[in-house]
């Protein structure tokens, strides 16, 4: 799981570098998750869901937004305990 968070930040940085405003703006960020999902060999919602919260627990906002990203793309794997996760995730990660 730690390879993503450093594929991940290697990309933000290319990003980053590239902008002409040293700016980068969420959609590229989206545009990022959506090449390191789709390179992801295991989406079983257990697998992911522990890559967010890796991605998560660096408090970085570019990787939270990778990690939500990632989470709503297995959002038909739902089920109702899920509820719990995302909970706990607003109270210890969400801070504005």
């Amino acid at each position: 799981m730690k390879h993503v968070v450093d594929k991940a930040l290697i990309k933000l940085q290319n990003v980053s570098l590239t902008s002409k405003t040293m700016h980068t703006k969420t959609g590229d960020i989206r545009k990022i998750s959506q090449e390191l999902f789709k390179e992801l060999e295991d989406k079983s919602i257990h697998n992911v869901l522990n890559i967010c919260k890796e991605l998560l627990d660096t408090r970085n906002w570019k990787l939270s937004v990778i990690a939500f990203d990632f989470a709503y793309r297995i959002r038909k794997q739902y089920t109702d305990n899920m509820f719990d996760v995302f909970e706990s995730w607003l109270y210890t990660y969400v801070r504005n």
